[in-house]
């Protein structure tokens, strides 16, 4: 089983810290509100068997796009 690695990336502005696991076709692996990538962490290994499988953190959920670049807001949204 292949061992995820975290690595950052720069695309634009924004720098992203991606988990990547694997060679092949990329496979992508968005997170949803309120997680981050860490969320596919148990899986990427597994995967990794079918191509190269990446799940980033999202802008925002960690504060590492947005951060960077004065972006992010001042206090998290409350959501009902």
């Amino acid at each position: 089983m292949t061992q995820p690695s975290e690595t950052m990336v720069q695309a634009g502005n924004l720098r992203w810290c991606l988990r990547i696991a694997g060679r092949g076709d990329p496979i992508l692996c968005p997170h949803g509100i309120p997680v981050t990538g860490a969320i596919w962490e148990r899986v990427l290994g597994p995967m990794a068997s079918f191509g190269q499988v990446i799940a980033p953190d999202l802008p925002g959920m960690v504060g590492l796009g947005f951060v960077a670049t004065g972006m992010a807001p001042k206090k998290p949204r409350q959501f009902p």
